[in-house]
């Protein structure tokens, strides 16, 4: 047997932004306009705020409800997928070979730390790395990453399932490596 429609789903009469209308809707996810051409004339009403693109640098007004991070599609593209300003094709390889190098970039810095480190035989394996320190052993996830304008380094590591102790991120053009957290 089904249920009615309306005990599968809550539905709630809600106020239009824009043209103050009442209309219903779903109670999740939140609507907050009557119609899809309310929400452009929304903006356009609404007051702009001047914020610093992450991706170039440059100032820019928004008058988005959430912290936009980008002065248009395509900075946030070339954020995304990586590519810095200062692109250097020279170093145009493979991520497998990209990877490795950085892996191997990782060992040598922690290997002058003092630290005992063992190299994943597998690319399945939960982490790149393990090192030993003071009869602790710890997992190294090791990710490429580069500068952005505003000076902070972009990787695309997920941090909430991590199965790492440390993430090690090495930006491939300067060869500086950052861990986090930092290294005991």
């Amino acid at each position: 047997m089904t249920r009615p429609k309306d005990q599968i789903i809550n539905w709630v009469t809600r106020t239009c932004l824009t043209c103050k209308k009442k209309f219903e809707c779903k109670s999740r996810p939140i609507q907050l306009y009557c119609h899809i051409l309310c929400r452009p004339k929304y903006y356009k009403t609404k007051e702009k705020k001047d914020r610093t693109c992450d991706g170039c640098g440059i100032n820019f007004q928004t008058a988005s409800p959430i912290t936009q991070k980008f002065c248009n599609k395509d900075c946030r593209l070339k954020a995304h997928k990586k590519i810095p300003s200062n692109y250097n094709p020279d170093l145009k390889l493979n991520t497998g070979i990209m990877g490795a190098i950085g892996e191997l970039s990782v060992c040598v810095d922690l290997l002058k730390r003092g630290y005992e480190v063992f190299r994943s035989v597998s690319a399945t394996c939960s982490c790149d790395l393990a090192m030993i320190k003071n009869h602790k052993l710890y997992r190294i996830e090791v990710k490429t990453g580069y500068l952005l304008a505003n000076g902070k380094l972009c990787s695309s590591q997920d941090r909430s399932s991590q199965k790492f102790d440390f993430l090690a991120i090495i930006n491939p053009h300067t060869n500086e490596i950052i861990y986090e957290p930092e290294l005991p």
